[in-house]
């Protein structure tokens, strides 16, 4: 993981990390990174790995050489047991702890995860929104200043920052505070950043499910972030929505096939299209 996203600040490019939660979402991005060529991280969250269960994500981790990274841990204990899965990296995130706490937490994590090879992605500054067990109802963007302390005081790998996305469909027409960014990374030049938040919500999808009022962030704020020292794009909400909306149409047709993998085939396939144009958009093709 570490050699993947030095590999990024050096290049000046950013790696995707998209979240999957079954059989079918780990197909789809495998298909999509294979198809690309292109380097992606499997990101899975603690509510994913409950209810994938153990042993299927032993199986998975000790029978794929891609890596698979701990989204949104809470708590130490959260990233000791996917260190014990076989987890390349954790992310311990303790942002909605007060700064000291973050601190104490994130060091405990980094001191068990290095002792065992493991990379940790750290969080400063609070995303709002809604995904999976992570909610936040005050946001607040990462401070530089703040920031580069942080990474003295904890020695994480990587750091995720808070500069205007949320997590959720329903976070309007994210808007990106780009002067955060711009000092961030000349405070912290060989640190690898990470955005989370960054789905853009295609509406094709939301108009199927009947969603209003949402939104994602533009492509070309993305690939702004990027250019500005954005090494890893965390992306969810949009895998859920091409799964959900090709289900739902699927599942309106008359037919009398009742056969699971019919589905099933058809939402992996409208996955693996989108994951293909994440990754095309994150890696500047």
């Amino acid at each position: 993981m570490k050699n993947i996203l030095l590999k990024a600040i050096a290049g000046n490019y950013a790696v995707p990390a998209f979240n999957f939660y079954n059989l079918e979402s780990f197909r789809a991005i495998a298909a999509a990174a294979r198809a690309t060529g292109r380097p992606v991280i499997f990101a899975c969250s603690e509510s994913a790995i409950k209810y994938m269960g153990d042993d299927f994500l032993r199986f998975i981790i000790h029978n794929s050489e891609f890596l698979i990274h701990l989204d949104h841990g809470r708590s130490f204990e959260a990233c000791k047991h996917a260190i014990s899965l076989g987890f390349d990296s954790v992310m311990i995130d303790g942002s909605n702890l007060p700064f000291e706490e973050n601190v104490k937490l994130t060091r405990r994590v980094v001191k068990y995860a290095h002792a065992r090879r493991v990379f940790v992605e750290a969080e400063l500054g609070v995303l709002c929104g809604q995904e999976d067990e992570v909610s936040a109802k005050k946001c607040g963007f990462t401070d530089p200043i703040q920031a580069k302390k942080f990474v003295e005081l904890t020695n994480c790998d990587s750091l995720a920052i808070a500069i205007g996305t949320s997590h959720g469909a329903y976070k309007g027409t994210g808007k990106l505070h780009f002067e955060i960014l711009k000092e961030i990374r000349r405070l912290l030049p060989k640190t690898p950043l990470v955005l989370h938040g960054a789905s853009q919500i295609p509406q094709k999808y939301t108009k199927i499910l009947g969603l209003k009022n949402t939104g994602g962030i533009p492509a070309i704020e993305i690939r702004r972030a990027i250019k500005l020292g954005i090494n890893k794009v965390n992306v969810d909400s949009d895998a859920r929505l091409a799964w959900t909306a090709t289900m739902k149409q699927m599942m309106a047709k008359k037919t009398d096939n009742f056969d699971p993998r019919h589905y099933l085939s058809a939402t992996t396939a409208a996955m693996t299209d989108l994951y293909k144009q994440e990754i095309k958009l994150i890696h500047g093709e």
